[in-house]
């Protein structure tokens, strides 16, 4: 990001904090959730969530 965007360190270690704080919430949730759930609902909610960035074109 530094060299194709032009951010500083900074900016860029900064870009990915919402996305590092979205990975920390769901993964506590998760992990709470697992043993009742089962990791099939969360593979199932993965991939729905991940298909429209994986879709071609």
């Amino acid at each position: 990001m530094q060299q194709v965007l032009g951010f500083s360190p900074l900016e860029a270690d900064l870009a990915f904090l919402p996305v590092s704080t979205v990975i920390e919430v769901v993964a506590g949730l998760a992990w709470h959730h697992l043993p009742k759930y089962g990791p099939k609902h969360f593979m199932l909610l993965d991939s729905l969530c991940l298909a429209p960035w994986a879709a071609p074109g």
